[in-house]
Protein backbone atom coordinates (compact mmCIF):
# COMPACT_ATOMS: atom_id res chain seq x y z
CA UNK A 1 0.00 0.00 0.00
CA UNK A 2 1.24 3.50 -0.86
CA UNK A 3 0.12 6.53 1.12
CA UNK A 4 -1.10 8.97 -1.57
CA UNK A 5 -0.39 11.96 0.68
CA UNK A 6 3.30 11.44 1.47
CA UNK A 7 4.43 8.49 -0.65
CA UNK A 8 5.21 6.22 2.29
CA UNK A 9 4.95 2.51 1.53
CA UNK A 10 3.24 0.07 3.93
CA UNK A 11 3.80 -3.67 3.74
CA UNK A 12 2.97 -6.64 5.95
CA UNK A 13 5.00 -9.77 6.59
CA UNK A 14 1.88 -11.92 7.02
CA UNK A 15 1.99 -14.37 4.15
CA UNK A 16 -1.51 -15.87 4.47
CA UNK A 17 -4.78 -15.49 6.34
CA UNK A 18 -3.78 -17.64 9.32
CA UNK A 19 -0.69 -15.88 10.66
CA UNK A 20 -0.38 -12.68 12.66
CA UNK A 21 1.64 -10.07 10.83
CA UNK A 22 3.52 -6.84 11.45
CA UNK A 23 3.02 -3.68 9.41
CA UNK A 24 6.18 -1.87 8.26
CA UNK A 25 6.32 1.70 6.95
CA UNK A 26 9.06 2.88 4.56
CA UNK A 27 9.57 6.39 3.19
CA UNK A 28 9.95 6.95 -0.59
CA UNK A 29 13.72 6.54 -0.18
CA UNK A 30 13.25 3.02 1.20
CA UNK A 31 14.16 3.86 4.79
CA UNK A 32 12.20 2.10 7.55
CA UNK A 33 10.10 4.64 9.45
CA UNK A 34 8.36 2.41 11.99
CA UNK A 35 7.01 -1.08 12.59
CA UNK A 36 3.68 -2.05 14.20
CA UNK A 37 4.03 -5.50 15.76
CA UNK A 38 1.31 -8.19 15.69
CA UNK A 39 -1.49 -5.94 14.47
CA UNK A 40 -3.66 -8.80 13.29
CA UNK A 41 -4.20 -11.73 10.99
CA UNK A 42 -2.91 -10.73 7.54
CA UNK A 43 -3.51 -6.98 8.02
CA UNK A 44 -3.98 -6.24 4.34
CA UNK A 45 -6.20 -3.17 4.66
CA UNK A 46 -4.69 0.25 5.38
CA UNK A 47 -6.72 3.47 5.57
CA UNK A 48 -4.98 6.80 4.87
CA UNK A 49 -6.08 10.31 5.80
CA UNK A 50 -4.72 13.75 4.92
CA UNK A 51 -3.47 15.47 8.11
CA UNK A 52 -1.48 18.28 6.47
CA UNK A 53 -3.90 20.86 7.85
CA UNK A 54 -3.07 19.84 11.44
CA UNK A 55 -0.22 21.23 13.49
CA UNK A 56 1.21 17.84 14.41
CA UNK A 57 4.80 17.13 13.42
CA UNK A 58 5.57 13.68 12.05
CA UNK A 59 8.58 12.43 13.98
CA UNK A 60 8.73 9.18 12.03
CA UNK A 61 7.93 7.16 15.16
CA UNK A 62 4.20 7.61 15.81
CA UNK A 63 2.60 6.66 19.11
CA UNK A 64 -0.07 4.21 18.05
CA UNK A 65 -1.81 2.78 21.12
CA UNK A 66 -3.67 -0.46 20.69
CA UNK A 67 -7.45 -0.49 20.99
CA UNK A 68 -7.20 -3.77 22.90
CA UNK A 69 -5.51 -4.88 26.09
CA UNK A 70 -2.24 -6.51 25.08
CA UNK A 71 -0.73 -7.93 28.26
CA UNK A 72 -1.86 -10.65 30.68
CA UNK A 73 -0.31 -10.09 34.10
CA UNK A 74 -2.26 -12.75 35.98
CA UNK A 75 -4.73 -15.44 34.92
CA UNK A 76 -6.45 -17.65 37.48
CA UNK A 77 -9.67 -19.20 36.20
CA UNK A 78 -12.03 -21.04 38.53
CA UNK A 79 -13.43 -24.49 37.65
CA UNK A 80 -15.84 -24.61 34.72
CA UNK A 81 -16.79 -26.39 31.50
CA UNK A 82 -14.08 -24.74 29.36
CA UNK A 83 -11.22 -25.43 31.75
CA UNK A 84 -8.25 -27.47 30.45
CA UNK A 85 -8.98 -26.41 26.87
CA UNK A 86 -7.46 -23.75 24.63
CA UNK A 87 -10.13 -21.38 25.97
CA UNK A 88 -8.38 -21.57 29.34
CA UNK A 89 -4.92 -21.28 27.70
CA UNK A 90 -4.17 -24.90 28.58
CA UNK A 91 -2.45 -27.72 26.75
CA UNK A 92 -1.72 -31.13 28.25
CA UNK A 93 1.05 -30.98 30.81
CA UNK A 94 1.16 -27.18 31.04
CA UNK A 95 2.44 -25.57 34.22
CA UNK A 96 1.01 -22.35 35.68
CA UNK A 97 3.79 -20.39 34.00
CA UNK A 98 3.04 -21.93 30.61
CA UNK A 99 -0.67 -21.22 31.02
CA UNK A 100 0.08 -17.56 31.76
CA UNK A 101 2.38 -17.27 28.75
CA UNK A 102 -0.19 -18.90 26.46
CA UNK A 103 -2.95 -16.65 27.85
CA UNK A 104 -0.77 -13.67 26.95
CA UNK A 105 -0.40 -15.01 23.40
CA UNK A 106 -4.16 -15.55 23.11
CA UNK A 107 -4.97 -12.01 24.24
CA UNK A 108 -2.52 -10.58 21.71
CA UNK A 109 -4.46 -12.53 19.05
CA UNK A 110 -7.70 -11.03 20.44
CA UNK A 111 -9.02 -14.41 21.53
CA UNK A 112 -11.41 -14.84 24.45
CA UNK A 113 -10.45 -16.60 27.68
CA UNK A 114 -12.78 -18.30 30.14
CA UNK A 115 -12.89 -17.26 33.79
CA UNK A 116 -14.87 -20.32 34.91
CA UNK A 117 -17.02 -20.13 38.03
CA UNK A 118 -17.04 -17.58 40.83
CA UNK A 119 -13.65 -16.10 41.59
CA UNK A 120 -12.00 -16.74 38.24
CA UNK A 121 -10.03 -13.64 37.33
CA UNK A 122 -7.63 -12.10 34.86
CA UNK A 123 -5.42 -9.02 35.13
CA UNK A 124 -4.91 -7.22 31.82
CA UNK A 125 -2.65 -4.35 30.83
CA UNK A 126 -2.88 -1.67 28.14
CA UNK A 127 0.02 0.00 26.38
CA UNK A 128 -1.47 3.41 27.19
CA UNK A 129 -3.61 5.17 29.78
CA UNK A 130 -7.33 4.59 29.30
CA UNK A 131 -8.83 8.05 29.69
CA UNK A 132 -11.89 8.64 31.84
CA UNK A 133 -14.16 10.70 29.58
CA UNK A 134 -17.31 12.01 31.25
CA UNK A 135 -20.51 10.78 29.62
CA UNK A 136 -18.70 8.32 27.35
CA UNK A 137 -17.78 4.64 27.42
CA UNK A 138 -14.09 4.40 28.25
CA UNK A 139 -13.67 0.68 27.51
CA UNK A 140 -15.73 -2.46 27.04
CA UNK A 141 -15.39 -6.10 28.01
CA UNK A 142 -16.51 -8.84 25.64
CA UNK A 143 -18.52 -11.77 27.02
CA UNK A 144 -21.83 -13.56 26.75
CA UNK A 145 -24.56 -11.21 25.57
CA UNK A 146 -27.32 -13.75 25.20
CA UNK A 147 -30.54 -13.55 27.21
CA UNK A 148 -30.34 -15.97 30.11
CA UNK A 149 -26.59 -16.48 29.64
CA UNK A 150 -25.15 -13.17 30.78
CA UNK A 151 -22.32 -13.60 33.26
CA UNK A 152 -21.64 -10.29 35.02
CA UNK A 153 -18.45 -9.85 36.95
CA UNK A 154 -16.61 -7.42 39.17
CA UNK A 155 -14.28 -5.02 37.36
CA UNK A 156 -11.40 -3.16 39.01
CA UNK A 157 -9.09 -0.60 37.46
CA UNK A 158 -5.68 0.73 38.43
CA UNK A 159 -3.28 3.41 37.22
CA UNK A 160 0.48 2.95 37.07
CA UNK A 161 1.11 5.76 39.54
CA UNK A 162 4.63 4.68 40.47
CA UNK A 163 5.57 4.29 36.79
CA UNK A 164 7.23 0.90 37.21
CA UNK A 165 5.09 -0.81 34.58
CA UNK A 166 3.68 -3.34 37.05
CA UNK A 167 0.09 -3.80 38.34
CA UNK A 168 1.12 -3.08 41.94
CA UNK A 169 -0.68 0.22 42.54
CA UNK A 170 -4.02 0.71 44.28
CA UNK A 171 -7.05 -0.87 42.60
CA UNK A 172 -10.57 0.60 42.49
CA UNK A 173 -13.77 -1.38 42.01
CA UNK A 174 -16.15 0.08 39.43
CA UNK A 175 -19.69 0.56 40.72
CA UNK A 176 -21.97 -1.63 38.61
CA UNK A 177 -25.76 -1.81 38.61
CA UNK A 178 -25.83 -3.91 41.80
CA UNK A 179 -23.02 -2.13 43.64
CA UNK A 180 -25.29 -0.79 46.38
CA UNK A 181 -27.73 -3.71 46.44
CA UNK A 182 -28.37 -5.25 49.85
CA UNK A 183 -28.26 -8.64 48.11
CA UNK A 184 -24.54 -8.31 47.38
CA UNK A 185 -22.27 -10.35 49.68
CA UNK A 186 -18.99 -8.62 50.48
CA UNK A 187 -15.90 -10.59 51.49
CA UNK A 188 -17.37 -13.77 50.02
CA UNK A 189 -15.09 -16.81 50.00
CA UNK A 190 -15.38 -20.10 48.15
CA UNK A 191 -13.09 -23.15 47.99
CA UNK A 192 -13.05 -25.69 45.15
CA UNK A 193 -11.64 -29.21 45.46
CA UNK A 194 -9.95 -31.33 42.81
CA UNK A 195 -12.41 -34.14 41.96
CA UNK A 196 -11.63 -37.85 42.13
CA UNK A 197 -11.91 -39.10 39.47
CA UNK A 198 -10.97 -36.03 37.46
CA UNK A 199 -14.07 -36.28 35.26
CA UNK A 200 -16.40 -35.99 38.26
CA UNK A 201 -18.29 -32.87 39.38
CA UNK A 202 -16.21 -30.22 41.16
CA UNK A 203 -17.17 -29.87 44.83
CA UNK A 204 -17.15 -26.49 46.60
CA UNK A 205 -17.88 -24.96 50.01
CA UNK A 206 -18.21 -21.27 50.95
CA UNK A 207 -18.04 -19.08 54.03
CA UNK A 208 -21.83 -18.76 54.12
CA UNK A 209 -22.25 -22.33 55.33
CA UNK A 210 -23.23 -23.63 51.92
CA UNK A 211 -21.78 -26.34 49.71
CA UNK A 212 -22.43 -27.73 46.27
CA UNK A 213 -20.75 -28.72 43.03
CA UNK A 214 -20.13 -27.55 39.50
CA UNK A 215 -21.94 -30.22 37.49
CA UNK A 216 -20.69 -31.63 34.24
CA UNK A 217 -22.82 -31.24 31.12
CA UNK A 218 -23.40 -33.10 27.88
CA UNK A 219 -21.50 -30.57 25.77
CA UNK A 220 -18.04 -30.92 27.34
CA UNK A 221 -17.38 -34.53 28.30
CA UNK A 222 -13.67 -35.04 27.59
CA UNK A 223 -12.02 -32.49 29.88
CA UNK A 224 -11.85 -32.16 33.64
CA UNK A 225 -13.59 -29.02 34.87
CA UNK A 226 -10.90 -28.45 37.51
CA UNK A 227 -7.72 -26.55 36.48
CA UNK A 228 -5.13 -29.34 36.35
CA UNK A 229 -2.16 -26.96 36.77
CA UNK A 230 -3.43 -25.77 40.17
CA UNK A 231 -3.25 -27.22 43.70
CA UNK A 232 -5.75 -29.80 44.98
CA UNK A 233 -7.90 -27.02 46.43
CA UNK A 234 -8.18 -23.38 45.45
CA UNK A 235 -9.85 -20.54 47.33
CA UNK A 236 -11.21 -17.32 45.87
CA UNK A 237 -12.34 -14.21 47.75
CA UNK A 238 -14.36 -11.29 46.46
CA UNK A 239 -17.76 -9.70 46.03
CA UNK A 240 -20.64 -12.06 45.23
CA UNK A 241 -23.34 -10.56 43.02
CA UNK A 242 -26.98 -11.71 43.35
CA UNK A 243 -28.31 -14.27 40.90
CA UNK A 244 -29.82 -12.98 37.65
Amino acid sequence: HVNPYNGNVYITDAYNYTVTGDVLCFNPQGELQFRLNDVGINPNTVVFSDKTSLSEVNTGEPDVPSAFAGKVWEYTPAPGQFINTVTSAYKEGFTAGQVLAYADEQIKKRSLLTLGGFGGNITLGFDHTVKNIAGAYDFKIYGNVYEGSSEPGIVLVSKDVNNNGLPDDEWYELAGSEYRSDKVIQEYEITYYRPVPLLANVRWIDNQGREGSIPRNSFHKENSYYPLWMDDKITFRGTLLPNN
